[in-house]
Order: structure tokens, then sequence, then C-alpha cells
């Protein structure tokens, strides 16, 4: 007699669909901001999104967007764009794997939001969503590393540590619009995202200077990336929203991992401990 594969085990393994996917979308675009701007790279991997959730839309259920599922959209592609650009900067200039972990503290906040509703984790979920944010808490710890921003100086966790609190807001959000037509609403996400960094390009008189093989390179970013959305859609409609977000934020660890294989960053003790937590974690709520 086989087993049954419950909603939220469904969602999990579409959460963790969505870290690996965002693993390495937070790695590309990090290494490719060393080079170029991060408003750059964003613009690019907004585009091509749009363009890949566009072919993605006969597939949704329905394709209408009520007048609160708008705002939801705006919203969200708002807070998007700000913590985007704070996150790639922040990537670009510190170290990948304590920055992208930093980005792990985001879980917090649908966990916070779930338990205001009375929606509150089971005892293992806690468990589990407390070895992640240990894991994050060490691999932040320590970290000096600072960034440049518009002229003010900022410590780079701080950076990340704003960007997480926007992605995590964002999470509450779309968990908050209408599943049944979810990819529309990414389409609106990604728009709003793509205007704002048209405008702050305009406002900068910034031109994007890229080359092909870069271009390239991002463009197969924005299809990872609206997978990744995809993937979190499903996540979040197949379980709660703060364990499909603590799963979801693990991606820290697939930038970890590849900044250490292919960047040859070096994992100290603190950081191997911090693997393990996450890791730990991900098992307790998948």
């Amino acid at each position: 007699m086989g087993a049954c594969v419950t909603g939220d085990q469904v969602g999990a393994y579409w959460a963790i669909l969505t870290a690996m996917a965002d693993g390495v979308i937070d790695f590309e675009a990090g290494s490719e901001s060393k080079a170029s701007s991060a408003l750059s790279v964003s613009w690019v991997i907004s585009l091509s999104s749009i363009i890949f959730l566009f072919l993605a839309i006969p597939l949704g259920a329905s394709h209408d967007l009520r007048a609160i599922d708008v705002g939801y959209g705006i919203s969200i592609g708002f807070l998007l764009a700000i913590a985007n650009l704070m996150y790639f900067k922040a990537l670009s200039v510190g170290p990948m794997g304590v920055v992208s972990a930093v980005g792990g503290a985001a879980v917090s906040v649908p966990v916070i939001y779930c338990t205001f509703i009375g929606k509150a984790p089971s005892f293992i979920d806690v468990l589990g969503i407390a070895a992640i944010l240990c894991g994050v808490s060490l691999v932040v710890y320590g970290s000096k590393q600072s960034v440049s921003l518009s002229g003010t100086h900022f410590n780079s966790i701080s950076l990340a540590m704003l960007a997480a609190i926007m992605f995590g807001a964002s999470d509450v959000l779309f968990k908050l619009g209408s599943s049944r037509n979810v990819i529309v609403l990414l389409v609106l996400i990604q728009v709003v995202e793509l205007l704002m960094y048209s405008g702050f390009m305009v406002v900068q008189r910034l031109r994007p200077r890229l080359a092909v093989n870069v271009v390239a390179r991002l463009t197969g970013l924005g299809l990872v990336n609206a997978a990744g959305w995809l993937a979190f859609s499903a996540a979040s409609a197949g379980g709660q929203i703060d364990i499909a977000s603590a799963l979801a934020y693990c991606s820290p660890i697939f930038t970890l991992l590849l900044a250490h294989f292919l960047l040859k960053e070096c994992l100290n003790a603190r950081e191997v401990v911090s693997f393990v937590f996450v890791i730990l974690g991900a098992v307790l709520l998948a």
C-alpha cells in the first residue's frame, strides 16, 4: 500500500525547488553585479522573467485579476525592486555565503504573520524554523563587511537584513493574493519591478552596458526566476506560508556551496555548523 503524500509535503518539495532556483539566482546575479551595476542586472532578469511568464499565461486557471490582487501585485513589485537592488549590491561586495545567509532571516516575517492570525506552526515545525534561523545567525555573526549605496555607507549585513524583511513581507502579500490567477499576478509583479528599475535608470542616466554572453546568462536567470516563482506559488498553495517560506529560504545553502566550489570562498567551522543547522531544519519541515 503506497504512502499518502499530504498537501504540506507537496508544498515542501516545491519550496525546496524554489530554494535551489533562488540559490542559483543569488550566486549568478551577485557575481555579475561585481562587474556591472546591480540595477542593470536586475533590469535584464526582470525583463526576461516577464517574457517567460507571458508564455506560461495559457497554463493559468484564470486570466483575470481582482482589484485587490492588483494592489497586492503593485505592492509586491515595489518591495521586491527595492529589496533586490539592496541584496544584489550586498552580494556583489560582501562574502556571498554570509550575505545570502542573512537573506534567510526573511522567513521570520511569514512566521510572525501566521502566528498573528492564529495559524501557529506545530512543535516539529517550530524546531525546524528555529534550526534554520540558528544556522543563519551563526553564519552572520562576526561579519564586518561594508558596502556603499548611493553615497551612504551601510554594513553589508544590515543592508541584506533590510532586504530580507522586504522579501518576507512580499511572501506574505503573495500568499494573500488570489491563487486562481497566480501567473497573471506574477506578470504584474515583474512589470512593476521592471518599471521601477527603468525609472531608477532614467534618474541615474544609466544605460545597461553588458556583453552578449552576460545578457544570455541573465536571460537564463530570468527563466530560473520565473520557474522559482511558479514553484513558490505551488508551495504556498500546498501548505502554510511560514513552512513554505522557511524551506524556500534554504537558498543560502546553495549559494554558499556555489561560492565555495566556484569562487573558492573558504568555509570556516561556524559556516559548516550553520550548513548542518539549515539542512536539519529543512528535513524537519519537509
